[in-house]
């Protein structure tokens, strides 16, 4: 009899193990509610900043900022943590750029964060027609919807070049 409960006990066990649904896979489409648009902003004379988020909040999907006349654009964004870059598509192609792997201290998310040169062809691309989409599993587009957003994103590339 002993034998027989130790043996369903087993049994039991691997058919939990068995059923045990998977977690799901990463979704970085924006959330219901506000829409996501670019925004840009300045902190004083020194920093300007452009993010891909719902206004008002601190739900942000991709940003960029630089210092006045910069050589490069730094980048934050949440990630799955699977690879230390940041993919990112616009017309021009796609880049793959090297970026730190922090924990987010807002969510407990995966954070990449890096730098790209600021004459990099695919910032140039997405500077030019406001389309650009971060790469993870498949593309997801963050594109300039309105011209406010275009009008942003000129505004940051202008700042970061020393206009």
């Amino acid at each position: 009899m002993r034998r027989l409960l130790g043996l369903l006990a087993v049994t039991a066990s691997l058919a939990a193990c068995a059923t045990t649904p998977r977690p799901p896979p990463l979704d970085l489409s924006p959330p219901s509610g506000d829409p996501f648009v670019w925004i840009y902003g300045e902190t004083g004379r020194d920093l300007a900043w452009l993010r891909y988020g719902q206004p008002a909040s601190d739900n942000i999907g991709l940003a960029f900022s630089c210092p006045r006349s910069a050589t490069t654009v730094h980048f934050e964004t949440g990630t799955s943590g699977k690879t230390a870059e940041l993919r990112l598509r616009s017309e021009a192609g796609e880049g793959r750029y090297p970026a730190e792997l922090k924990r987010s201290q807002l969510d407990g998310g995966v954070l990449a964060i890096g730098a790209i040169a600021l004459t990099d062809k695919v910032l140039a691309a997405f500077e030019a027609t406001g389309h650009i989409a971060q790469v993870e599993d498949r593309p997801y587009p963050q594109n300039a919807e309105t011209p406010a957003e275009h009008t942003d994103i000129r505004r940051f590339f202008g700042f970061c070049r020393g206009r």
